[in-house]
């Protein structure tokens, strides 16, 4: 049981193939509960728009492996920013954990 955010629509119609995205239940709970006391929500964010990285673009480049997302944009400002984190990086590893692809 959940709380629905977002429905799938692939095309222009506007109608929907049942494919639906939401926030579990025990998450909205908790939240709601944040709310009520007054504090405020904070939600991390990296700041970056991402590319799959094609056999292509890592063959050009040398690389072994296809593994990893392509930096195509950084928001000005963003922790990416002030990271250091440039358009043309190739982000392999976030707070730990090894990206395979792009939508991880």
């Amino acid at each position: 049981i959940g709380i629905n955010t977002a429905i799938y629509s692939p095309s222009e119609s506007g109608g929907n193939v049942g494919i639906g995205f939401a926030i579990p239940s025990n998450l909205a709970i908790s939240i709601i509960d944040t709310l009520k006391s007054g504090k405020k929500i904070k939600h991390g964010w990296l700041g970056v728009q991402v590319q799959p990285i094609t056999k292509e673009f890592a063959e050009s480049l040398g690389l072994k492996d296809i593994k990893g997302a392509l930096v195509a944009s950084v928001v000005k400002g963003s922790p990416a920013e002030k990271g250091g984190i440039k358009v043309g990086d190739i982000l392999l590893e976030f707070d730990g954990k090894k990206i395979d692809r792009m939508t991880q």
